[in-house]
């Protein structure tokens, strides 16, 4: 951040008002920790060229910048949390309105409307040597990602939801009960 940009540069120059490094290790070091960013605009805007004749005006002029950008960031994202459509909660209960992909998709599959058509394609695999060129739909579950099985029949998620249940039953079990 640029609050520790200012702090490195103030040791540095309280390193070098003491005599331990150089005028050239000085400047070195003070060109490597400022962003390039700065130095771009410090070399275009004449008024803040003429500002900085020592080392305070630097360090002050990088927490003026530094507070511009806060300032500049919070405004932008103001405006994109204005600018992002609003959700409805109840989407299941809203009217459905078909857009131009699923009218074109009526017409095709086993089904009409929306979710429903010819549904997602798999692999020619051949899983037993005798019947080759088999068609087998890919599978995944939702719930661990894994192929192979659906969410309904994921272990992972029985055993989860059994151990949730188990400990519902320990804290009801545990709760004093009132007379």
């Amino acid at each position: 951040s640029i609050t520790q940009l200012t702090l490195e540069m103030r040791l540095l120059h309280t390193k070098f008002s003491a005599g331990a490094i150089s005028d050239q290790e000085f400047l070195l070091k003070l060109v490597t920790k400022v962003p390039a960013k700065l130095w771009s605009e410090l070399r275009r805007n004449r008024e803040d060229r003429n500002r900085c004749l020592c080392f305070d005006d630097l360090a002050s002029l990088l927490l003026e910048r530094a507070q511009e950008t806060i300032v500049e960031d919070h405004i932008e994202q103001h405006r994109r949390m204005l600018m992002q459509p609003v959700r409805k909660v109840n989407a299941m209960e809203e009217e459905w309105e078909e857009t131009s992909e699923e009218m074109y998709a009526m017409g095709k599959g086993k089904g009409k409307g929306k979710g429903k058509g010819k549904g997602k394609g798999g692999e020619w695999t051949s899983p037993n040597p005798n019947r080759e060129g088999q068609f087998q739909a890919k599978i995944e579950c939702w719930y661990c990602g894994k192929p192979g099985h659906y969410r309904d029949a994921c272990s992972t998620r029985k055993k989860a939801e059994r151990k949730e249940q188990l400990q519902r039953e320990k804290e009801r079990d545990s709760q004093p009960t009132a007379k």
